[in-house]
């Protein structure tokens, strides 16, 4: 069982197969759970001091790339590092993606049209939501070979 959950799961919330393993298992997913917690209120205040920052799209992509990393990084954090790395790997990846994503829907709030923001934010939705059965599609061919 991977302690780390998914973004999409309650952070407190023990699954019914966690309940089937041992105290220490369950100990690595809550640690591991309230870390994420942790790192996404860290990065909501970090985001909020990019606010004069002057090229502020370099740096996004500049953030996204070290989250980028930091997620390549989770399983090979596991094998060296044990836990410990899983999380300080998966921490780095929470706090850049609070802080991209933070700072990147400031952006379009300061760059749009108030009266266009509703069709904006749409456009990324539909955009999010149609590549992302591609991507996992993509994944799991990835992962076969």
């Amino acid at each position: 069982m991977n302690p780390i959950p998914e973004r999409e799961t309650d952070l407190f919330q023990i699954d019914r197969e966690d309940q089937h393993n041992g105290p220490l298992e369950r100990d690595q997913t809550i640690a591991a759970r309230s870390t994420l917690l942790q790192e996404e209120v860290e990065g909501s205040l970090g985001a909020s001091s990019l606010g004069n920052v002057p090229h502020r799209g370099v740096l996004i992509i500049l953030i996204w790339l070290v989250q980028a990393l930091a997620i390549t990084a989770i399983p090979f954090a596991g094998n060296l590092f044990g836990l410990g790395g899983v999380m300080l790997a998966t921490g780095v990846e929470g706090l850049t993606n609070s802080l991209g994503n933070v700072t990147f829907n400031t952006i379009i709030q300061q760059k749009f049209p108030r009266h266009l923001l509703g069709r904006i934010y749409g456009m990324f939705t539909s955009c999010q939501f149609s590549l992302h059965p591609i991507s996992l599609a993509l994944s799991g061919i990835v992962v076969a070979h």
